[in-house]
């Protein structure tokens, strides 16, 4: 190596070697930081198994408890198997729901093949009868399946409470195949199921000769104890897989549940960067090397190459003299333009040329107009086609120069290529589309989710109410009492969930007006009582101001539950304080809590949506993070300010300041349950697609003395009253059935048949503008599910009158 190059070559190298290791070092800080990603992914799609496991569970102990209650009489007589026939339309194909006599075999079936098969010795038959109750048999191979089962069973009693059989059920695994496709999951994903004694249930997608088999020897860690982990194991495919796995003592009853991420596909993206970054370094300081190696002058034109290449975003410089016709362009505005500063110099006729096809009309238009504007500035964006069919965005920016008398004589200014700020632009607005339609999917997903979450529950209003004439001690009376509050705060907490992207949409509008905060406070704190009480906490109301204000009752109600909520879910030891005050001319609410306190950091960012403290494993029984959330967004939409107050370990205060009313202060009285017994010799008819929701409300309806006539679609209510011959005195329908069909036009259908306009009443869990408007011309009823018998019985008085 000559001489005067080494000094050279060694202060490159002290210059890149450092940039090359930093290069490095980051591209394996980011490699680490999507390992521990994968492991996150695998985790969270382990909580989504489980999370599916685990409604499924609940769903058929809903349906096997309902149809072991309210339709007990069907299914110990002779019309069980029309009951199965109407519910087999109802269940996922992978749900066969069987009713066995006392002598072990199968009365009637949703699968029709299984009666008369005797199945008194499954497990979830003898633990049912045995327990009295409810109960899960586990997991087996079904006979004539094939397929990996779990089992279920639910006592069926008579009048008098004696066993008349059981209410099975038998749940296929091919669940698994349905929550896949509901569900995207990153490529190369395996799920894989195994019973206690590892041997393998299911696995998605199938693998060869694996169901049925033994786990391997180095999987059985994931059999054994409390364990909920991930790990990075060779897994039955032989592919090194990020698998997050809960034993059988953890998730699933009897289960381990395993979700395999291939760690290799996962991590590519991050691994060829790396690859990248390293053949970039390395190749530009050989390409250093080389040119120092072959000494100044190749280096210079090296720079040369590299100012030429760098000039993709330059300007260029043109001067056009109008009294000659002749331009001056340099050789940058040669380069943007793609023309040949040597062949084309024609001038003005060139340039028209190259003028994008799209543009070139308004360019020369523009272009003339600037020049008749004598001493005035101009500036042009358009499009240029080069000869290869690139396409480049060109900006000119110019000034018009003219003679005292105001002919124009000059024309100068800068070519600038604009190509990449117009493809950056391009980028982000496509960003900004992509972020809005991910929005707008989000609120339809809501908006569509709303209806099925409100289903079920709108059962458990309507058979909690139909027990209040069942329930005759005082112990029993007080249980239903929490169990209706309890429901009151599950409504709460799932129209605050469903209303946040309502909040979002600006659709929710408050209805302003005064009234007193005592009743509200005070129901606010009988309903959480019990929550606090077995968490061992003391949930104090103190002396509410008896004084009025003005807001939303039911928003501003929805706020204070969210706080006190907030409140008792991060105070382990001590008490939650529930207060009123007049300050400032402002009520001003507070819930005080000795719990954990916020840090100063985070006081701003708990109002953040699915920010929370205390939980970094995300449990899920400590709530969704989106309650102070919407007590932000209620703050906003009602004007009323939110304040907090905390130090760690001591506890917080949040503070609402809520204008005061002018009305004087009612206070009313918190009425009991109401179990009216108005509806002697009325007809009812109640049309739903939901056979859970439409027993519930044929119970309440008949709890208040209604008759009932029931359908599951317009059709059938249609046909069974041309059968009947009555004309019935108030219809419910549900506004969304089946095959597109809706309440308004079931009703309609009715209406027309019978020549009468008969009380209506619209059940829906939805909540667009639109339908409300077409329902309230037609001088419908409108009931929001979940609704409550109470607020259901509100409705109908309204519509059949105080008599009812």
């Amino acid at each position: 190596m000559q001489k005067p190059l080494r000094r050279p070559l060694l202060l490159l190298s002290v210059v890149m070697l450092p940039l090359l290791a930093v290069g490095i070092a980051t591209q394996l800080s980011l490699r680490q930081h999507q390992e521990e990603a994968v492991h996150a992914d695998a985790m969270r799609l382990l909580d989504g198994v489980e999370a599916e496991q685990q409604r499924l569970v609940d769903d058929v102990q809903h349906i096997l408890g309902t149809l072991a209650t309210a339709a007990a009489p069907q299914l110990a007589g002779s019309n069980c198997q029309t009951a199965m026939d109407g519910l087999r339309e109802q269940l996922p194909p992978y749900l066969i729901v069987e009713v066995m006599g006392l002598d072990g075999h199968v009365r009637c079936a949703t699968a029709p093949r299984a009666i008369g098969s005797f199945i008194g010795d499954r497990v979830n038959v003898t633990q049912a009868l045995s327990a009295g109750a409810f109960a899960v048999g586990g997991y087996s191979i079904a006979r004539g399946i094939g397929h990996a089962i779990l089992t279920f069973g639910q006592p069926l009693k008579d009048a008098d409470g004696t066993h008349v059989g059981v209410v099975t059920a038998l749940l296929d695994i091919a669940w698994l195949d349905e929550f896949l496709k509901r569900k995207p999951l990153p490529g190369g994903t395996v799920i894989l199921v195994a019973d206690r004694n590892g041997t393998v249930l299911a696995r998605t997608p199938p693998l060869t000769d694996v169901v049925g088999a033994p786990l391997p020897d180095r999987l059985h860690v994931m059999l054994k104890g409390n364990r909920r982990s991930t790990a990075e194991i060779e897994a039955l495919d032989g592919i090194l897989r990020v698998i997050a796995y809960s034993s059988p003592e953890t998730g699933a009853p009897d289960m381990m549940i395993m979700v395999g991420i291939d760690k290799s596909a996962a991590l590519a993206p991050t691994d060829a960067a790396l690859w990248r970054i390293m053949g970039l370094f390395i190749g530009v300081l050989a390409l250093c090397y080389a040119g120092m190696a072959g000494g100044i002058r190749h280096l210079v034109r090296l720079r040369e190459r590299l100012v030429l290449a760098l000039k993709s975003g330059g300007a260029g410089s043109f001067d056009l003299d109008l009294r000659t016709g002749t331009a001056v362009w340099s050789e940058e505005s040669f380069r943007i333009f793609g023309l040949d500063p040597l062949r084309d110099r024609s001038g003005y006729e060139t340039w028209k040329a190259v003028l994008h096809p799209e543009d070139r009309e308004r360019v020369i238009r523009e272009r003339q107009a600037a020049i008749e504007a004598r001493e005035a500035e101009h500036h042009m964006e358009y499009r240029v086609v080069h000869p290869d069919g690139t396409v480049r965005w060109v900006e000119t920016v110019g000034r018009t120069i003219s003679n005292p008398d105001g002919t124009p004589v000059r024309v100068s200014g800068l070519h600038i290529d604009i190509t990449r700020r117009k493809e950056a632009e391009a980028a982000l607005q496509a960003a900004k589309n992509e972020a809005e339609r991910a929005n707008l999917a989000k609120t339809k997903f809501l908006a569509a989710a709303s209806h099925d979450l409100r289903q079920p529950m709108q059962s458990m209003f309507m058979f909690a109410a139909a027990l209040h004439p069942h329930v005759t001690s005082e112990r029993g009376r007080n249980a239903l009492t929490m169990l209706e509050r309890g429901l009151d705060t599950m409504k709460g907490l799932l129209d605050s969930l469903l209303d946040v992207s309502r909040l979002d949409a600006g659709v929710i509008r408050p209805a302003i007006e005064d009234f007193p905060i005592r009743p509200v406070l005070d129901h606010i704190g009988a309903s959480y009582q019990p929550v606090a009480a077995a968490k061992g906490l003391e949930l104090q109301v103190g002396a509410t101001c008896d004084t009025v204000v003005r807001s939303d009752p039911n928003l501003l109600g929805r706020m204070v539950r969210n706080l006190v909520e907030n409140a008792i879910r991060y105070t382990e030891v001590g008490y939650v304080r529930l207060t009123c005050h007049v300050v400032n001319g402002h009520a001003r609410i507070a819930v005080h809590d000795t719990g954990i306190g916020i840090p100063p950091a985070h006081l701003e960012r708990v109002f953040d949506e699915f920010h929370q403290l205390g939980n970094p494993e995300r449990d899920r029984s400590q709530g969704l993070g989106l309650g102070l959330s919407i007590v932000q967004r209620l703050s906003r939409l009602l004007g009323h300010p939110v304040t907090v107050e905390s130090e760690p370990g001591q506890g917080s205060v949040f503070s609402i300041d809520v204008t005061l009313g002018k009305a004087p202060a009612l206070l009313d009285n918190q009425p009991g349950a109401i179990v009216p017994r108005d509806g002697e010799g009325r007809l009812a008819v109640l049309v739903d697609d939901d056979a859970i929701v439409l027993l519930g409300l044929r119970a309440i309806f008949q709890d208040w003395k209604f008759q009932t006539l029931i359908a599951a679609s317009a059709e059938q209510a249609v046909e069974r009253l041309k059968s009947d011959g009555r004309i019935p005195d108030i219809i419910i329908a549900d506004y969304r059935l089946r095959g597109g069909e809706r309440g308004t036009d079931a009703v309609q259908r009715i209406r027309d048949l019978l020549g009468v306009a008969v009380p209506a009443i619209i059940l829906t869990g939805e909540t667009g503008m639109e339908w409300q408007r077409e329902a309230g011309d037609l001088g419908y009823g409108i009931a929001f599910k979940p609704v409550t018998p109470r607020q259901l019985h509100d409705v109908l008085r309204r519509h059949l009158g105080d008599a009812a």
